[in-house]
Order: C-alpha cells, then structure tokens, then sequence
C-alpha cells in the first residue's frame, strides 16, 4: 500500500506471532516491530546481513550446534518500477516478472528468497529494502538502511507584528531541511483598508519581509498573504491591524471630534459625562484621557480596556476664573497617538442675575408651591431667602425645604374670589438681590357688582309665548384679565343666554354686559326659575333668574260690534318634545299645572301606532321609552286637563 500523510509521520510494520494455517498448524514467526523510513529516504545501493542464529546441545560437556534458528530468510524491496531493470543483487540482476505495482503510484514491489550471510543490492534510482527471517516461533525483521537526509516536511511560516496601525512582518522556510520560500503572494481580494508592500527577493529565499499600513487609522485593517516553498508546500496567514476604533458614541471612524457647547459660571466647576464607544472588532487599550486645557477627568481611570462593541463614559469638569469662550479639545491615548473625540465650546460668564421664582403647582388648589430658585447655568446658588410678611395679601406663606440652588415655599391662599399677593426678599452668592413679588389670581368677576360666589337677579315679567332679553353686568374687580368661554344654565328651558358672545374679556376695572334671554310659556301662579353660573379653570360663580309669566290678552269686534276679549295662560306651542330626532327616550316638556297627561302615537293618517308610559324627569318633565318604535316620521298626540297638544315625532 501507499501511504500518504500531510505532515511528518512514523509509520512502523507489526508482525504478529504465529498462527493456524489452511493445512495445520505454523509456528513460523514470532512478533516484531519494524520502523519504515519514507520513500524521500530511499539509498541506491546497500550491504545488508541475513542474521542466522543456531541452537546447541552439550556433546561430551561441549555446546556443539545441532540446527539453524532461521530456516527461512528474505528481501522486501520497494523500488520505482522505471528502475526496476536496474537492480542487481549480489551481482546478478533481478528478474523484473518477481515484481508489482503497487496501486497506481510509480512504485513496485518484490519478495525476494536470499541466503544466509552479507548480501550487496543496488540500482540507479532510490529504493528501500526490508530484511525479514523466520524460524519455529522466532523471527526478526530490519530496513536495509535509510539516507538520514534533512525533509522539507513543513510548510512556510508567517509572523509578525503590529504597532501604530502598521504590521511588520516575515514569511520563512529556513528550518533545517527546507527547501526556502518559492512565491509570497497577497490573496486577491482579500485587502480591507490596508496598503500591503512585500519586499524585493529571489528565489529561493529563506525569508521574505513584508508590511502592511492602515489606510484609514480609525478603522480596522486585514488581508490575507500566502507563501509557497520549492516543496510546493503553502501557507496562508489572515493578518489584522487594529485601527484606533476608539470615539464618541454618536460616530465611528471620521477623524473629526464632536461638537458641543456650554454655559456655565465663573469659578463654577462643570461636569460633563460624555460617552466613548469601541465600533472595532478588537480590544482597545485607552492609555491617557486629556484635555487641550487641562480639564479633570474624574472617571474612567486608565489604563482601560475597551472591548469590541462596549461603551465608558467619561466624565469631565472644568473650571474658568474669568469670563470667555474657551475651546477645549478632550483626547483619548492608546499607545502611539492621541485622538480627539470631543471638542467644547466653553461661553463662561458671570453671574448677574437674581434669583427668579416660579409656581410649577395647578392655580386650581387653595394650596400652591412657589419656587425661589438660582439655578441657571451660569448662577452661583442662593445665599439667604426671606418671605416678605409685608407683602403678603389673601395668602399665608411658610417654608417647606430649602437647598443651595432652590428653597420652596408653601403658598395658601385665603379666598379664591380675590388674587392673592406673596412675596420674597432673595440673595445669591454673587451678591444679586431680589425682591420677588408674585400674583396668583383668583375669580374675579362680580355679577351685578358682587363679588359673592352666588347672587340674584331682580325677576322678569313677560307675556306668554313672547322672548324678551336683559342685561346682567360682569364686573372685574382683581388684578387680571378673566375671560369667560363657558356660561352654564342649570335648567336651560325658560331662560337662554345667546352664545354668540363667548368668550366675553373682562379687564381689571371694567364692566361688561352679558345678554341674557327669557320666554315664558304659561301662567302657573310659580315663577320660573334658573341658575346662570360662570366658570374659570375649575371654579364657579352663579346667580339666581326669576321670571313670570304673564297672560296674553287678545281684543276685537265681532259682525255683530260686540268686543271679544281672549285670555291666553298657555300656548300649545310650549309643549315640547326633544329631542328630535329620538333614538331610545323621549323627553316631553309640559307647562303649567296639567295633569292626567297621555301621549299616543300615530302615523300621518292617523292611526294608533303606540300608548306611550310617561314616567316623570323633574317639574314639568316626562320621559318615555320608545325603543320599539320602528324609524319614521309619525305625530305625537298629547293630552291634558287643559287640552290636546299634536308634536311631529321623528324616531331615528
């Protein structure tokens, strides 16, 4: 057989003991190993000894031999059939027909019978022997020699190393044995952001230099190289240059560093973090965080590795003893140079201002929280805060929690129907002072020159069936503008206020008319009221509407000259019926005194649909279920003690 490894190898050849043969037993043999050298080690000629060994008996007290140990003895060669003519053994040549291919390499094969003692074989090309000898339960077996020549056996290497987004390295084959280095080649295709420059050689060379460069430093670099020695044998190597991946969170490899601005104070220390990411695929050591002008950098310390993918934060403060712009550049270090990631435009400024105050709470609370605060960029903090008692009006103001940038007052206002005035006496630590004064206003508005929460209205008297419209006045009293965008009217059936007219602003210390319309619809004897209530964000002012009806008197002459006078106490038109068209109720309005009310249904040619149940909905209300009434126009025939009122009646 041919046997074929990719690296170097020790093959040995076992014989095993003796063994049962086709016609008996054989005990021939005995086990041995034999090391077989590679065809590369083959000789063209040998000298080589078929051992023999003998066994003794004691013949008159003297060991004398009686047989040979060996009776049988032989050559293995293994020799390139071309050369196979050539070979001659102790002077004789070899008949080529005792020889086989073996397989389909150039290679054949002979078992040849020798003779005890010293034997010659040679030919004009390399072959290998094998001596072999057996007896009853012994044997031994030898290769005839090998050349003991240094083997090319291993590939070219290839190493280096990288430093500064160079890579600086060797493809050798100089081991004892090689045969040196044919080809060094960069695979086609295989470059990612690398110049590649292999230095000049002949062949065959024992080394071949070679180097590499970023193309871009802030961005990762590979390419593969391969080399090939006179053995044919190859390696490939990818190489990878690490780029300085190192930069703010919002970027990857642009070289330019991100812009950012601040305000701050003078003698203030500011403190920035700012995020760094690593976008490469290698580790990367940050060696140094600076700044162009010497900011501190509280965290991270370095040395600090960052890996593949990650992100640190970085935090930076500064400080500046007199007003300006200050550019500031921050730098991150890894071994070889600096790259600039952040870059600060510092506006530092003095402190001129004094504490301001402001109201976060909603203005529909009794009780609000106001804020004394010296907390912009550039204000140093307060010094001292004081509530001015002098100040206060319709409020009581305590101190809920105070700190160096913010104290926070408790503001309780007394009467919401008038503004409440609170007020602060403040001090920074730049020496601004402040008197703040702070209105929260309260609802304002006086109806009929009231400031009460709820007042009246003299009552109207109209005839039946007519509309007649007043005023009523809306004063403002406080402070501010109050402007009105919702007017209320609790009842909503006599009494109706034109809308028209919202939003209606009323200014500190004017008065302005509000329409307000009334039409009654019978003389009951119990005057009719309503609630008209005017709202702010979430409080109300209300005032009571009283009207009367009164009868409608009607006069003439008839044929014969006789005056005819009609009294009118309740129009049929004030029924009403709403609303129109109805889904599932049906509401029926039903002025005046009437009892014993009906309500039927008929189609338009006056067919009894339907006896609707009026349950009553307050005074002078009904409610009726109509749910099973089929969609449609239809009359609505209601009945009273006082009369017979027909509604159109459209269901949905």
């Amino acid at each position: 057989m041919e046997l074929i490894t990719s690296k170097p190898s020790m093959v040995a050849l076992l014989k095993k003991t003796s063994s049962a043969s086709g016609v008996g037993l054989s005990n021939d043999g005995d086990p041995f190993m034999m090391l077989v050298p590679p065809a590369e080690q083959f000789m063209d000629k040998y000298r080589f000894v078929s051992i023999q060994a003998y066994r003794y008996v004691l013949i008159n007290n003297k060991p004398e031999p009686v047989s040979t140990v060996y009776t049988e003895q032989w050559l293995n060669v293994v020799i390139p059939t071309a050369a196979v003519p050539s070979l001659v053994i102790d002077g004789n040549p070899v008949n080529s027909r005792d020889f086989q291919q073996i397989g389909t390499t150039r290679f054949s094969y002979a078992q040849l019978r020798v003779t005890d003692g010293v034997h010659e074989a040679s030919a004009d090309e390399p072959f290998g022997i094998y001596v072999y000898g057996y007896g009853e339960a012994n044997s031994y077996g030898y290769i005839g020699g090998m050349a003991f020549r240094p083997l090319d056996v291993k590939p070219p290497v290839i190493y280096g190393t990288h430093q500064c987004g160079v890579f600086e390295g060797i493809a050798a084959d100089s081991s004892i044995g090689d045969t040196r280095i044919h080809s060094v080649q960069i695979v086609a295709g295989s470059e990612q952001n690398v110049n590649v420059s292999i230095a000049p050689y002949t062949p065959p060379a024992a080394s071949v230099q070679f180097s590499a460069t970023l193309i871009d430093p802030y961005a990762d670099g590979s390419f593969i190289l391969e080399a090939v020695d006179n053995a044919k044998q190859s390696a490939r190597s990818t190489v990878t240059i690490p780029g300085f991946t190192i930069s703010a969170i919002s970027v990857t490899n642009s070289p330019a560093p991100v812009d950012t601005s601040r305000i701050f104070a003078i003698g203030k220390y500011v403190c920035d973090t700012l995020w760094i990411h690593n976008y490469g695929v290698f580790p990367r050591t940050i060696f140094r965080i600076s700044s162009s002008l010497g900011s501190l950098i509280a965290q991270p310390e370095t040395p600090l590795e960052i890996q593949p993918g990650s992100r640190v934060a970085v935090v930076a403060c500064r400080k500046f003893d007199s007003a300006g712009l200050y550019s500031d550049t921050l730098f991150v270090w890894d071994s070889c140079s600096p790259r600039p990631v952040y870059r600060f435009v510092n506006d530092v400024r003095s402190d001129t201002e004094p504490p301001y105050t402001a109201r976060p709470g909603s203005p529909c609370n009794d009780t609000v929280i106001a804020v004394v605060g010296d907390d912009r960029l550039v204000d140093f903090g307060i010094q001292q805060s004081v509530i001015r008692t002098d100040l206060l009006v319709n409020c009581s103001v305590r101190l809920l929690d105070s700190s160096a940038l913010q104290y926070r007052y408790q503001v309780e206002v007394t009467d919401k129907r008038y503004d409440a005035i609170y007020g602060f006496e403040a001090t920074d630590s730049a020496g601004n002072r402040a008197v703040i004064v702070d209105t929260i206003p309260g609802f304002t508005i006086a109806l009929n020159n009231g400031p009460d929460w709820f007042s009246s209205n003299p009552p109207w008297s109209e005839e039946i069936g007519d509309m007649v419209c007043d005023t009523i006045w809306l004063s403002n009293y406080g402070l501010f503008p109050q402007v009105i965008t919702d007017i209320l009217l609790r009842v909503n059936i006599r009494f109706s206020v034109p809308q028209h007219q919202l939003p209606i602003s009323v200014y500190p210390g004017t008065s302005v008319p509000l329409l307000v319309c009334y039409q009654p619809a019978a003389v009951t004897g119990v005057p009719d009221a309503d609630t008209l209530e005017l709202f702010d964000e979430c409080i109300a002012k209300g005032i009571e509407l009283l009207g009367n009806g009164v009868p409608a008197y009607l006069s003439g002459s008839s044929r014969c000259d006789v005056t005819v006078t009609t009294k009118v106490i309740s129009p049929s038109s004030a029924v009403q019926v709403y609303p129109a068209p109805a889904d599932d109720h049906l509401h029926v309005f039903v002025p005046g005194s009437a009892v014993q009310t009906t309500a039927r249904v008929l189609d338009v040619t006056g067919a009894l649909i339907a006896m609707l149940t009026l349950q009553p909905d307050g005074e002078q209300r009904y409610l009726a279920d109509v749910s099973d009434l089929p969609g449609g126009l239809f009359l609505l025939q209601i009945t009273t003690n006082t009369g017979l009122v027909t509604k159109p009646l459209i269901i949905r």
